[in-house]
């Protein structure tokens, strides 16, 4: 049984599309009501794959410049050996400096559960008697904790760029009974871009095309890691692609820091619905051919109840993606 082990955060290569994941601040910056779910297969060609699935609801209130919502989310390690569930009520307030500049600093309060199937472990007593049980309690099967996220995101007509601190309060995760602690590290997360439009102003809505260059840059104890990469909109159409690595820093095997090359297809209607396709080429030494890289999938619904057009007193230039 070990007695000291190391955690990451699950990570979605579509970003921009678990909103309120990556950023509390992200929360509310929809027309009216929006409805998102992610789900991503990271490394199923390994027989102890990782399933991370989060699905979240957030509204904006213009009543009161803010944005409120509540994701849910889960992981599997280990074919369900194990697990993590968090629910997170959201808060972001909507602050305009000048015009077309916008602030939105926010805050996420969760509620977790992490726990371990004992059904798959196998105990020193099982192997001393051939038990198919164990009465061995030093292990729990999970352990409750709350958990702290910040964040603020500013925009304007072009430009965005926002920063989230998660688990700021570094809550204890272990699962053992006796005094050990496993304290979840605080994760920082920063992520910035620009969208450049192509189309000329006399085109069709529907034939309007834009770029996105994105950055994501993630910091989590001794571990961090960059996504560098782009979108080409031709609505309806989406198409991406993106690099994961550090490759100016070795890893801790001395190795060049390159995890993955991540490539998009996807679907939207502006302000309806997002469909996203995505897959990981793994390209470090874990080797595409061992992996099978990593599958994704993101659906993004918006819908408002009024009739009348909404006044718009925010601008998200923003991916979905």
């Amino acid at each position: 049984m070990p007695l000291v082990s190391a955690s990451q955060d699950a990570q979605f290569s579509q970003f921009y599309a678990a909103p309120l994941y990556t950023n509390p601040a992200f929360t509310g910056l929809t027309g009216q009501h929006r409805f998102v779910a992610n789900i991503r297969d990271q490394w199923p060609g390994l027989s102890n794959d990782f399933l991370s699935t989060s699905f979240s609801y957030d509204r904006n209130i213009e009543s009161i410049n803010s944005g409120i919502g509540v994701i849910a989310h889960g992981e599997l390690a280990g074919e369900g050996l194990l697990w993590r569930s968090v629910i997170a009520p959201s808060y972001a307030y909507n602050a305009v400096i000048k015009e077309k500049v916008v602030v939105r600093p926010a805050l996420k309060t969760g509620f977790a559960f992490t726990g371990v199937n004992k059904e798959k472990l196998v105990f020193n007593d099982q192997l001393e008697s051939g038990s198919s049980s164990t009465v061995d309690e030093s292990v729990r099967s999970n352990r409750f904790y709350f958990d702290f996220s910040a964040g603020v995101l500013v925009m304007s007509n072009k430009y965005w760029g926002g920063i989230s601190f998660n688990h700021m309060n570094e809550p204890d995760q272990s699962l053992l009974e006796n005094d050990s602690q496993d304290k979840l590290p605080m994760k920082t997360s920063v992520h910035t871009g620009a969208k450049f439009p192509l189309s000329s102003g006399g085109q069709a809505k529907s034939k309007v095309r834009d770029v996105s260059i994105v950055v994501h840059y993630k910091a989590q104890g001794k571990f961090d890691q960059l996504d560098i990469g782009g979108y080409y909109n031709t609505n309806p159409v989406v198409f991406g692609i993106w690099y994961r690595g550090l490759p100016v820093k070795s890893n801790h095997n001395n190795a060049i820091n390159a995890d993955a090359l991540t490539l998009l297809l996807g679907f939207k209607k502006q302000d309806v619905y997002s469909l996203g396709f995505s897959y990981d080429m793994t390209i470090s030494k874990l080797s595409f051919t061992r992996s099978a890289g990593s599958f994704e999938i993101s659906f993004i619904r918006e819908w408002s109840h009024k009739k009348k057009k909404r006044k718009k007193h925010f601008i998200a230039p923003c991916a979905k993606f």
